[in-house]
C-alpha cells in the first residue's frame, strides 16, 4: 500500500484500500469500493485506511452467510458510506476507533434496523471526548459513604476534579438529550446512587460503552 506521506492521487489511494479489503474479505470489497467511489479528500484517506484495516483485523476468521448477504444491501452500503465519511472527518484517534467498532458490530450482527444505525452514527458524530471519559466512569462509580446524599453531578465531579462544573453540566445534559442516559436532573440527590446511574444507560448508551471498552 502507498505511504500516506507520499500519497499519490486519490483514486490510486482508494484503489489500494479496496484491493486490501477485497483480498482479506472478498465479500466486502464491492461495498467498500462503492462507499469510496466519490471520496475526494486525499488528505483524509489515511483515516479511512486506518479504520478499515482495523475492521479487517477484527473480522479475521469470521464467516457468516447472513453477513455476506447483508453487506450487499442498500441499507448497509449507506451506513458504511456514512461511517467512513464521518471517520475521515474525525481527527481524534479514540473516536475513529468507535467507527471501527460500529462497522465490525454492524457486519457481525446484521439486520439491525437502518434508522437505529443512522441514529447511532449521529450520536458518534456528536459525542465529545470528555463525554467518553464520563461514560467510562459510570460503571466504576461507587456510592459515597457519607451522611450527605450526593447528586450524580457531584459524584462525577469527585472523579473529574479538573473539569469545570459548568462544562460537566453541559456535557451530561447532552448525554440525556442524545438519549444515551435517562437522567433528567443531574443535580438531584434522588438520583445520586451509583447503581441508579449505571442503570440510567439506555440500550444505545450500553452499546457505546461496549464500543469504548472494546477499543480502549
Amino acid at each position: 500500500m502507498r505511504d500516506r506521506k507520499n500519497p499519490g492521487n486519490t483514486s490510486a489511494a482508494v484503489a489500494d484500500i479496496t484491493a486490501l479489503v477485497a483480498q482479506a474479505l472478498p465479500w466486502l470489497g464491492d461495498s467498500v469500493r462503492e462507499a469510496l467511489s466519490a471520496f475526494a479528500d486525499r488528505r483524509k484517506i489515511g483515516r479511512v485506511q486506518e479504520v478499515l484495516g482495523a475492521v479487517i483485523a477484527d473480522l479475521n476468521g469470521f464467516t457468516s452467510e447472513v453477513s455476506e448477504l447483508y453487506v450487499k444491501t442498500p441499507e448497509f452500503k449507506q451506513a458504511l458510506a456514512q461511517a467512513l465519511r464521518q471517520a475521515a472527518d474525525e481527527p481524534n484517534d479514540q473516536k475513529r476507533r468507535l467507527y471501527r467498532a460500529f462497522l465490525t458490530d454492524a457486519i457481525t450482527s446484521p439486520l439491525e434496523p437502518f434508522d437505529r444505525q443512522m441514529r447511532l452514527l449521529h450520536i458518534l458524530k456528536e459525542l465529545r471526548i470528555d463525554q467518553l471519559r464520563l461514560l467510562q466512569t459510570f460503571t466504576n462509580l461507587s456510592t459515597p459513604q457519607s451522611s450527605h446524599a450526593q447528586s450524580p453531578l457531584q459524584m462525577l465531579q469527585r472523579e473529574f476534579p479538573d473539569m469545570p462544573r459548568d462544562r460537566m453540566s453541559g456535557l451530561l445534559a447532552q448525554l440525556t438529550d442524545l438519549k444515551i442516559v435517562t437522567v433528567a436532573d443531574w443535580t438531584s440527590t434522588a438520583a445520586g446512587n451509583a447503581e441508579l446511574l449505571r442503570n440510567s444507560l439506555t440500550s444505545i448508551g450500553r452499546r457505546l460503552l461496549r464500543y469504548i471498552r472494546s477499543t480502549a
